[in-house]
């Protein structure tokens, strides 16, 4: 999902990290950004909380094409 790379990026973190302070692996934010894996309400959740930025923002592609 491009939006949270987008989001991730602007936090300046890398996959690694946030994938430390989500307790997930770096593989599966690098498939969730890439859209080959499915991202689950929890992780949503605390994506959002570690990124500062509301839940809806990770999900909503078209926001940050007008930005």
């Amino acid at each position: 999902m491009k939006a949270i790379r987008i989001a991730r990026t602007r936090a300046g973190l890398t996959q690694k990290k946030l994938a430390e302070l989500v307790d997930r692996d770096q593989s599966e934010i690098s498939r969730i950004e890439a859209g080959k894996t499915a991202l689950t309400v929890p992780l949503l959740l605390r994506m959002a909380k570690v990124l500062k930025v509301p839940p809806g923002k990770l999900l909503d592609e078209t926001r940050d094409k007008a930005a």
